[in-house]
């Protein structure tokens, strides 16, 4: 592939490996545009926009996460932990937590109960479970633990959309926007 592989190692302290690949960059898969229930919405007009908290331990998710979410239209701060998502929403207003399972120093079940033990607004935040676990028993894990839905990685953008907007909107709403099938 014309890259290069590096090691340097210290004794007793451990090594870094570096690749180099020159791969060309490729685009976001474009949204379909809106057309009712059938599909996510396309990029939200700007009064639809979201503030999101990602939390996020790995730095080529936390990149491609916000990537996505700007792509959709909506603005993202990232953590890495657990905990620093549950100072973060107490510092900032979110429309929405899009929250990894497997962080360090606390987890994202963990998280998600403290956030939800929050008196106000903090603790009413949409929360996404962001996991490559999703059988139905780790599922409903999530679930139980005060999510509001989980997003399966390695991420899709339309079922990442769609999550979003099952998340943020009352499917009062949703319905009420949707075009009747014929």
């Amino acid at each position: 592939m014309q890259g290069s592989v590096a090691v340097h190692s210290v004794l007793g302290q451990g090594s870094c490996f570096t690749v180099v690949l020159p791969l060309p960059r490729c685009a976001l898969p474009d949204l379909p545009a809106a057309s009712g229930a059938q599909g996510p919405p396309a990029k939200p007009e700007p009064s639809q926009a979201l503030r999101v908290l990602a939390a996020e331990d790995n730095a080529v998710n936390q990149i491609l996460i916000k990537a996505l979410l700007e792509k959709l239209g909506h603005h993202c701060d990232v953590v890495e932990t657990g905990r620093e998502a549950v100072r973060q929403v107490q510092l900032a207003p979110y429309d929405l937590v899009l929250m990894d399972i497997q962080m360090p120093d606390m987890d994202g079940i963990d998280a998600t109960r403290a956030i939800r033990r929050m008196p106000g607004a903090p603790g009413q935040i949409p929360i996404l479970a962001m996991t490559a676990n999703v059988m139905r028993e780790q599922q409903h894990q999530y679930l139980d633990a005060g999510m509001n839905g989980v997003v399966a990685k390695p991420f899709d953008v339309p079922a990442l959309a769609a999550a979003i907007e099952r998340a943020v909107r009352p499917a009062s709403a949703i319905e009420a926007t949707a075009t009747p099938a014929c």
